[in-house]
């Protein structure tokens, strides 16, 4: 079975928390009402990866709720470290990113940062992400780009809060040398609860 199939990314959600309560997640804001608060065992989460290797993975995201909010997050960096021939990734709101963390992601050449851009205005980045969240995103973010990480990306969920900005987001993130990334807001989750002020027509799509 493992020689005929072969996976080229995997998703693991170390966790259900997160810091935030967005207007457009994919979540549901009840989520950890009803479940509870859970995080992964660096047991499992390097059980995941022994096995992904046996489909050649060479991708790996590192997500959540929000992985930041992981109590051994610092020592799931240092494990993805051991595994040189995978390529992973940590998705983050960044609004939790601390020096400590940033040094030890810096050790490692096959983990990037993936930060979430949803907004460079004030206006437009608290409208999805909530009041008084847009001073600590840009600190995350001026730390980031003053460090010696080897690989940032960015992903930007788009919505009728921020399509027009788009543009912006675009060209900032290239002349910083930040690979971009865009996709369309989903009916899921938060997303679905707000969907009369975020969902897009087909002309904001265009």
């Amino acid at each position: 079975m493992y020689e005929q199939i072969k996976v080229n990314s995997v998703l693991i959600e170390v966790t259900n928390t997160c810091n935030m309560r967005c207007t457009h997640c994919y979540n549901s804001l009840d989520r950890e009402k009803t479940s509870g608060a859970s995080f992964m065992s660096l047991s499992q989460i390097e059980n995941i990866i022994k096995k992904c290797i046996l489909y050649n993975l060479n991708k790996l995201y590192i997500s959540g709720g929000e992985p930041l909010c992981h109590p051994e997050i610092e020592n799931i960096i240092k494990m993805c470290g051991n595994y040189p021939d995978i390529f992973f990734t940590i998705t983050t709101n960044g609004l939790l990113l601390t020096n400590r963390i940033i040094n030890e992601i810096e050790k490692h050449e096959n983990i990037c940062v993936q930060i979430s851009v949803d907004g460079l205005t004030k206006d437009s980045y608290e409208a999805q992400r909530g009041l008084h969240t847009h001073e600590k995103f840009n600190t995350a973010l001026n730390a980031l780009l003053q460090s010696k990480i080897k690989y940032l990306t960015a992903r930007t969920c788009v919505t009728k809060l921020n399509y027009k900005e788009v543009p912006h987001i675009y060209e900032y993130l290239l002349s910083n040398k930040i690979t971009p990334s865009f996709l369309f807001v989903n009916q899921t989750g938060n997303a679905a609860k707000n969907w009369d002020k975020l969902s897009l027509s087909m002309a904001n799509k265009l």
